[in-house]
């Protein structure tokens, strides 16, 4: 999601990885609930930081094309998504001295949020996923 041209950069991960050598790559899920509910105020986006955003339809497209074959996809548990789109829609701009971290730090919101990100795993809808997928052989 950080590199202009991510078909390029797969292709050349192929010519790195032996035949049926892994890959694993760890990236926002744009098709979780989180990104659904709350859009461009979702905190994965980080525009301008972040040049492009998958679903596990997407990644898994262009690893196929790649010369890749897809062995899982694993919706990961993290909080940070969540309080970081809290942090964001309640005091906007994340980065500003004030709040910077303010909801983020809040072991209320911590403990408030914890079921939603355990029920977006067992959803398959987390903020944040692994793909593990393997060479193809020639």
């Amino acid at each position: 999601e950080h590199i202009s041209d991510p078909k390029e950069a797969l292709k050349k991960a192929f010519t790195l990885c032996k035949p049926s050598g892994l890959l694993f790559i760890k990236t926002p899920n744009c098709d979780s609930f989180g990104a659904k509910l709350f859009k461009s105020r979702w905190f994965p986006v980080e525009c301008p930081r972040h040049l492009y955003l998958f679903s596990p339809s997407t990644i898994s497209a262009l690893l196929e094309k790649c010369g890749f074959e897809v062995l899982k996809v694993q919706h990961k548990k993290s909080r940070n998504e969540w309080l970081g789109t809290m942090q964001y829609v309640f005091y906007g701009d994340n980065y500003h001295p004030a709040t910077k971290d303010k909801l983020r730090r809040s072991t209320l919101a911590r403990a408030f949020i914890l079921p939603l990100v355990y029920l977006s795993v067992w959803l398959k809808q987390a903020d944040i996923m692994t793909i593990v997928a393997r060479r193809k052989k020639l």
